[in-house]
């Protein structure tokens, strides 16, 4: 028992001197404005190179927009081209067959 005593008062020691030194860090970090403007800048950079990747990405997925739409209305006319004919050929055959049945 005294040793898991011992480790759970190291661990508890451990884990205060590791927040200890992270409020130090951030008071540091705070307080020295070369840091400070250091990391403002690469702050920056971060925002705008994800700013640059969202553009890109809002363009790709543009182009595969006007992609699909365009296989769409070719799709669309194609299937009007076709059913165009099929009327024509079956208004022909029936002009036929009704030219034929007063011919006989």
């Amino acid at each position: 028992r005294r040793s898991s005593d011992l480790f759970l008062k190291d661990k508890r020691e451990s884990e205060r001197l590791a927040f200890v030194q992270e409020k130090y860090d951030q008071q540091f970090r705070g307080q020295c404005e070369e840091l400070r403007s250091i990391l403002s800048k690469k702050h920056l950079e971060q925002v705008c190179l994800d700013r640059l990747d969202q553009l890109h990405q809002k363009d790709e997925m543009a182009v595969e927009k006007r992609a699909f739409d365009d296989m769409y209305a070719r799709l669309w006319e194609q299937d009007m081209l076709e059913k165009a004919a099929r009327e024509e050929r079956e208004a022909r055959d029936l002009h036929e067959r009704n030219h034929g049945v007063w011919k006989s």
